[in-house]
């Protein structure tokens, strides 16, 4: 076994050019002083600085004899299988100086009589030859027989081979054409908020009123959508039919609320892409043969619901929205004798008997009253007053119905009810936790802002009408 020679690092700092690192001056005009490192960091730098030379075979002639550290000398090394496919190149020939403590390869093969290394010189340890795997040569046929090529693999179906690829639409080189036959004094700010998220997102619109014989329109536009907005308009059969035969796409955006008419259903049936206000409807437009029916509500004004600052005569503990008759009676029976009714409005039919509670008017404006309760509850009631509660940013208890779970996300940024029983127990969970009340309308009025805006609803519109 070969003795193990330390090295000084003075030296090994002397022969890397870093002589100046190993000294330090304490003052201009001192004695330079050698830095002395701790003996087992001097063997530690020393193993690694063999091990490199020994590896970059640069080795200096008086330290070939210098055994390799233990730690780095046995380490298990284990082949690399051979490829299948592997081609056999010719390796260099190495070189013919030995180097003393290093094993030799001895490589069997076609080329070995050029890879055969020098004899070892004399003196030099014994080495123990290391045998390379060789890769497995396939078997030749023989010369007499021909070979048999091998089937070839049946190509797949060609209608299979269809690309995933999914077509982007550029919205801004289409056209609208908007018909808006709503006959409701409080749905034209809608239809005008409706437009103007149009113009953002197409390249032309054109909104005109439904009048007889508004077909000439769509005959000197040629747009690429007609789309009408509301359930109801005295339409000519030549109009029906110019829509029925015009080739621009054609869908509805019916303000069907809580009630639907037969001629409502005969003019959707020549839309193949209807858009409701109410979920339960969906099977009736399917029936006509429409192509693709969604529930799209209209979303909340923002010029009349929104965060506002009212006085107190609008101001109350809680409001309810519902007729008395059938389940307004039962929820009002619960609650009255654990809640107590400090200042209470209530806007339905029905409710003129009761003292404890205001009833509004049916044609009063409720933005105001919307901003000034505390609590909302209502049953019954169209679709847009979740959006318009939301955006005016107040707690809403609602009734359980297909429409809330539709775009609102119960539990979040509002609150569902289906019996009398959870109602009370959810009226006083956050009638005593008012943290938590306030958070439930805060994500509300932000959804109403960026998930639920008239923008938002008309992308959706889009999305199904170009992408489908």
């Amino acid at each position: 076994m070969a003795q193990f020679h330390k090295i000084n690092p003075w030296m090994v700092a002397r022969r890397d050019g870093n002589f100046n690192m190993l000294k330090k001056k304490k003052r201009k005009g001192a004695a330079v002083q050698t830095v002395r490192l701790h003996p087992k960091s001097e063997k530690l730098i020393a193993e690694t600085v063999i091990h490199a030379l020994k590896s970059l075979n640069a080795l200096p002639p008086e330290f070939r004899n210098a055994a390799v550290p233990a730690r780095l000398a046995h380490r298990p090394q284990q082949p690399l299988p051979p490829l299948e496919s592997a081609e056999t190149l010719p390796l260099a020939a190495l070189p013919q100086e030995h180097l003393s403590g290093m094993p030799l390869l001895i490589h069997t093969g076609p080329h070995a009589a050029s890879l055969a290394p020098a004899a070892p010189p004399a003196g030099s340890p014994e080495t123990v030859p290391l045998i390379l795997p060789q890769p497995e040569v396939p078997a030749q046929p023989p010369a007499d027989r021909e070979s048999v090529p091998p089937e070839p693999v049946p190509a797949a179906p060609q209608a299979d081979q269809r690309p995933l690829t999914r077509v982007t639409v550029d919205y801004k080189t289409k056209r609208l054409l908007l018909v808006s036959p709503m006959h409701r004094d409080d749905l034209w700010t809608v239809e005008q908020s409706i437009a103007e998220e149009f113009r953002r997102l197409l390249y032309e619109v054109t909104s005109i009123k439904a009048y007889c014989g508004f077909s000439s329109m769509l005959k000197q536009l040629q747009p690429d959508l007609l789309l009408l907005i509301g359930s109801a308009g005295d339409f000519t059969d030549s109009d029906l039919d110019i829509i029925r035969s015009s080739s621009a796409v054609k869908a509805i955006w019916m303000d069907d609320g809580l009630s639907i008419d037969e001629s409502a259903l005969h003019l959707a049936a020549l839309f193949p892409y209807v858009f409701t206000q109410n979920v339960q409807y969906i099977p009736f437009y399917r029936h006509l043969g429409c192509r693709q029916v969604t529930c799209l509500p209209f979303a909340a004004d923002r010029s009349r619901f929104c965060p506002m600052a009212v006085e107190e005569e609008f101001r109350c503990d809680i409001l309810l929205l519902g007729d008395f008759h059938p389940r307004g009676k039962e929820y009002y029976e619960t609650i009255r004798h654990i809640f107590g009714f400090k200042k209470g409005y209530v806007c339905g039919a029905g409710w003129e008997s009761l003292p404890e509670l205001t009833a509004l008017p049916a044609a009063a404006e409720l933005q105001g009253y919307y901003n000034g309760a505390e609590i909302i509850i209502h049953w019954g009631q169209p679709a847009s007053v979740l959006y318009d509660i939301a955006a005016c940013g107040t707690f809403q208890l609602a009734e359980a119905h297909p429409n809330v779970y539709e775009y609102m996300h119960p539990g979040d940024d509002m609150i569902a009810f289906h019996t009398a029983s959870e109602l009370l127990e959810k009226l006083h969970y956050y009638s005593t936790n008012a943290e938590y009340k306030r958070a439930v309308a805060s994500r509300a009025l932000w959804r109403s802002t960026y998930d639920y805006s008239h923008l938002q609803m008309a992308l959706k519109l889009l999305c199904s009408v170009f992408n489908t």
